[in-house]
């Protein structure tokens, strides 16, 4: 990462928390009172701690309760700039991570105010997800060993960070099956312990909630910044995986179409997916753009 991508890195993460500290304190949770109620209790030893509070415990003293949930959506929208960076170049990782950060599904559980287990969790998953990607990327099973410890974590902190775990771990799988049918080096060290984690994480903290949207206009409209360019991400990216292309193809397609189907059930397990095929669409056109120019000038 060079100067000028850092201080890229460095703006987003804080226009983000500037973006979720003074958005309106209106637009809670009824859990949010719950949790922070919770947290109090056990600081008082009058409540039974969990991972989340004992987390918490922590950490809030350092923030306040309003400044808790917008660092750590910042940490989260960094974290995943820095994964989709290493994919797909800084540009195209930049305006995915902003329009992630602007996504309704997001903000929900990140703005000022808001004191619930998603916004910590989501973070855990953030960073598991860039581990195992790195992983994918360079074959390196001790990152892959951190990242699937990571989503561990996550889950016992919201088994909801189940959805985003079990979506990941499908596409790094389908990955690596998609590149061993064509005779490609691959890592299979990084889809078995992504599995591992997430099996564990069902056994210990259970089944996430799953409840539908009660329409399906609410569901779009929690992730209506990415839809426009999730959608012909995943579509080009489909095309791309059944020609057998070497590279990323697999995985932005199967993150891409599994976030999409699981959108209307949970935009909290589509939102990662979602920024994914994003990226992979806009690394896509700047490539084929850049591929026109060059024959352009040959023609010239």
């Amino acid at each position: 990462m060079n100067i000028a991508e850092r201080w890229q890195a460095i703006a987003l993460a804080v226009l983000v928390f500037s973006l979720l500290a003074f958005l309106s304190r209106s637009y809670p949770s009824i859990d949010s009172f719950e949790y922070a109620s919770t947290l109090q209790a056990v600081q008082e030893g009058l409540a039974e701690s969990t991972s989340f509070y004992m987390i918490s415990s922590y950490l809030v003293p350092l923030t306040s309760f309003e400044l808790f949930a917008p660092l750590l959506g910042a940490l989260a929208i960094f974290l995943i700039y820095l994964a989709l960076r290493a994919r797909f170049d800084s540009i195209p990782a930049l305006i995915a991570a902003a329009l992630l950060a602007t996504s309704a599904g997001f903000t929900a559980f990140s703005s000022a105010g808001i004191f619930t287990p998603l916004a910590l969790s989501f973070s855990l998953f953030a960073l598991g997800a860039y581990a195992l990607l790195n992983s994918q990327q360079t074959r390196n099973p001790a990152r892959a060993a951190f990242g699937a410890l990571t989503l561990l974590a996550a889950a016992f902190i919201s088994p909801s960070s189940l959805i985003p775990s079990g979506v990941l771990t499908l596409s790094l799988g389908i990955q690596a099956a998609h590149d061993l049918l064509a005779k490609r080096k691959t890592c299979i060290a990084t889809p078995a312990l992504a599995l591992a984690a997430t099996l564990a994480g069902l056994a210990l903290a259970g089944m996430p909630e799953l409840a539908a949207e009660p329409t399906i206009q609410i569901a779009l409209l929690n992730s209506f910044a990415l839809l426009p360019l999730a959608l012909p991400g995943t579509l080009i990216a489909l095309i791309m995986a059944y020609k057998g292309e070497s590279g990323v193809h697999a995985t932005a397609a199967s993150l891409g179409l599994l976030s999409l189907i699981s959108a209307p059930y949970s935009t909290f397990g589509a939102l990662f997916g979602m920024a994914f095929a994003c990226a992979y669409g806009l690394k896509w056109a700047s490539y084929e753009a850049k591929e026109e120019k060059n024959e352009m000038a040959f023609a010239g």
